[in-house]
């Protein structure tokens, strides 16, 4: 038993030091994918509180659903579905008003 879970922990320092430096340091600040994730954040808010403006609660529904999408996106790294779905709900909050 003891000998196994030596072996599994040599494997996955090994595995982790084959790494590219890259691929083991968190994103920097100015790194595409953090900036990526910050427009993407910032839109989601933007969004949220447009829809925490507007009264009528039915009127929202679409765009709620598409910002609920966008926050998944979000969190799996997906940042290109996610502005899109961010335009989709300013179009529906928009549609929304009119």
């Amino acid at each position: 038993m003891y000998r196994i879970s030596v072996l599994c922990f040599t494997v996955a320092i090994v595995s982790f030091a084959a790494l590219p430096l890259t691929a083991q340091l968190p994103p920097s600040l100015h790194s595409l994918s953090s900036q990526s994730s910050r427009g993407c954040s910032s839109g989601i808010d933007e969004v949220d509180l447009i829809i925490n403006d507007v009264a009528d609660e039915s009127k929202t529904e679409a765009a709620m659903l598409k910002l609920e999408i966008a926050r998944n996106m979000m969190n799996e790294g997906d940042y290109k579905s996610c502005a899109k779905y961010v335009d989709n709900a300013k179009r529906a909050l928009k549609e929304a008003r009119d």
